[in-house]
């Protein structure tokens, strides 16, 4: 899917703005995520950005 990836501080401030009540479109607004993003945040079932430590090297 075309587009930029959002950021771990989008998701927090997406969350911070859920947890104060608001709309998710609302939420998904103030922190400049789509609506569509916002919906897939909240039906993760893992934490913001976990990070994926991988097991294999990199050159």
């Amino acid at each position: 899917m075309p587009g930029q990836h959002i950021t771990h501080r989008q998701e927090e401030l997406y969350m911070q703005h859920r947890q104060q009540g608001m709309t998710q479109e609302i939420a998904a607004a103030k922190s400049a995520i789509s609506p569509r993003t916002a919906r897939r945040i909240e039906q993760s079932n893992t934490l913001p950005r976990a990070k994926a430590d991988r097991d294999w090297r990199t050159r």
